[in-house]
């Protein structure tokens, strides 16, 4: 009888456990606790992110997690969740502007990870799913979004790529944009 070429099972690194872990998906309706606490948990971080988000509930939520599954299933949004051990943990999501006429432009409506989940690695895999799933479906060439200037995603932005362009209509708000290859 030959011996087994292991005894033990060889060591995975980090990154790929990470990998492991980690599931990228379009939203369901059952997801709607997690999504509250990601939204909730973005809204009570210090300093507090002066963003249009706002503490929710499940109640309140609801129904804007309905609009945007239908937004899906009508073809008008691209929505992905990130999932760690049986959690969603955060959301990228947009749809086509209506702005843009000269190239085919997608507006980035939301971008949150719970700060307990947040690394690097794990934002730019949903984002760079969502961003693929953008060109595949509808030819898109660029991102536009905007941000509180204060916000610190706008570090976010930046390193996927996003420049600033200008003021936005808001007060205390940059226009982004970010063109895709």
């Amino acid at each position: 009888m030959s011996e087994p070429r292991f005894e033990t099972q060889p060591e995975l690194s980090s990154e790929f456990k990470e990998k492991l872990e980690l599931i990228i998906r379009e939203p369901r309706m059952e997801d709607c606790d997690d999504l509250v606490e990601v939204y909730n948990s973005i809204d009570t971080e210090e300093p507090r992110p002066p963003v249009a988000i706002k503490s929710t509930t499940r109640e309140e939520f609801l129904p804007r997690l309905e609009r945007i599954i239908d937004g899906i299933n009508d073809g008008k949004q691209v929505c992905f969740v990130v999932e760690k051990d049986g959690h969603v943990v955060g959301l990228i999501g947009g749809g086509l502007s209506e702005e843009a006429v000269d190239i085919p432009t997608v507006s980035a409506g939301f971008i949150g990870v719970k700060k307990e989940a947040r690394s690097l690695k794990l934002f730019r895999q949903l984002s760079s799913t969502w961003l693929e799933r953008i060109k595949e479906e509808w030819g898109a060439k660029k991102v536009i979004t905007e941000t509180n200037v204060s916000n610190p995603v706008l570090k976010l932005y930046k390193r996927m790529g996003f420049k600033e362009v200008g003021l936005a209509e808001r007060k205390d708000y940059v226009k982004l944009e970010m063109m895709i290859e």
